[in-house]
């Protein structure tokens, strides 16, 4: 028997179903409100009453937070405010300066800065010899092997202006300059042995004067890839 008033017992009366209707206690209001035998106006009037205090205590809950949210966000500015009055001025100068505390502003002191040091290329004079096809007094010139386009051009200007009636030929390395300078002043005698290997590989260049448009120049010129071409030296 008790077993069978368990069974029937109603949802709205375990302990969940009160839970319920607690968290949904407007609708539970309205429901109990309207399974009384009252008049029906009066029944609408009143589950109108339960409704409208319902949404005046949400709606107060609600201003209350945005008020609460709004005087902390107000109160936060002011504080902002009140700090940056009383942190130190700075002036923002429009030429570069030193900007510092308490208004004023500090102009930098002129830095010069040092000019940079020109590298010093190591070179020697190996060699003068005669050519027998011109007559000419050619001096061999040795340079570093690692030597740039710019280093060369700065070298042979000085080099010229020192020693403006010169010819030179212009090598990275000495070991078959004998042979070189041999052939040469055998005025391209065939049957003089000729370092082509090695002249196509360390030969740079020569002063010498060359035929041009505006007449005999002197200049530098090249024919090895890393310097190719012609340079005045005047």
């Amino acid at each position: 028997m008790e077993e069978s008033k368990k069974e029937n017992k109603k949802w709205y009366k375990t302990w969940w179903g009160i839970l319920i209707l607690i968290c949904l206690l407007p609708i539970t209001l309205s429901y109990i409100v309207w399974k009384r035998n009252w008049d029906i106006k009066l029944k609408v009037v009143i589950i109108g009453i339960i409704w409208v205090i319902y949404l005046a205590l949400v709606f107060s809950s609600n201003y209350q937070k945005k008020t609460a949210f709004n005087e902390g966000y107000k109160a936060g500015l002011e504080e902002a405010k009140k700090s940056q009055s009383e942190s130190p001025k700075v002036i923002i100068s429009p030429s570069p300066a030193v900007v510092t505390s308490q208004d004023s502003v500090v102009e930098p002191s002129p830095i010069s800065s040092p000019a940079p040091e020109r590298k010093e290329i190591s070179y020697k004079i190996a060699d003068t010899w005669t050519s027998n096809f011109g007559q000419e007094t050619w001096k061999a010139l040795i340079v570093p092997e690692d030597i740039t386009i710019n280093e060369l051009l700065d070298l042979v200007k000085k080099i010229h202006q020192q020693d403006p009636g010169s010819y030179y030929e212009i090598f990275d390395n000495t070991e078959e300059l004998p042979a070189y300078i041999k052939w040469s002043e055998s005025d391209n005698d065939p049957e003089v042995y000729f370092p082509e290997d090695w002249d196509m590989d360390h030969h740079v260049g020569m002063i010498n004067q060359m035929l041009t448009r505006e007449g005999m120049k002197w200049q530098f010129t090249s024919d090895k890839e890393k310097f190719l071409g012609s340079f005045d030296l005047d």
